[in-house]
């Protein structure tokens, strides 16, 4: 599926297993429960989508695009995100299970405090990310 276009598409509660989603643009997509498993995604891109309770398990985001989205209970395990951006976006309640975090862009992002804590023991630079105050997560 390299260099696909998913525009305005539901995937709600799908399943991507050893795909290669190489350019691929996800725009307007839900992909709520999706879960994707053994993928490759390099240069893909993800705008305006609904990432709620996504998982990505055993994949490859190098170069990913999660600029200025909202994650929320979503669960990246065992993942490569090399140069992936989440410059600006929403992080509530994500997980970041054995990730190489080194060379992520967390700039102006906006992290929960249950997501700061998934990050600790990491190599994530939160140096320029927003982290939410209690009252913020209300």
């Amino acid at each position: 599926m390299t260099g696909s276009e998913f525009l305005h598409s539901d995937f709600k509660n799908s399943k991507f297993s050893s795909s290669t989603l190489h350019d691929t643009i996800f725009l307007e997509t839900n992909l709520t429960g999706v879960k994707f498993t053994n993928s490759t995604m390099k240069k893909a891109s993800f705008e305006g989508c609904t990432l709620v309770s996504t998982t990505f398990k055993h994949s490859t985001l190098n170069d990913c695009d999660f600029s200025h989205e909202t994650l929320k209970g979503v669960k990246f395990s065992y993942c490569s995100l090399k140069n992936t951006s989440f410059y600006g976006a929403t992080l509530q309640n994500v997980n970041f299970q054995h990730c190489n975090l080194s060379r992520v862009d967390f700039r102006d992002a906006m992290i929960d405090r249950a997501t700061q804590s998934y990050m600790r023991g990491t190599n994530a630079d939160l140096s320029e990310a927003k982290i939410a105050s209690r009252r913020d997560e209300d």
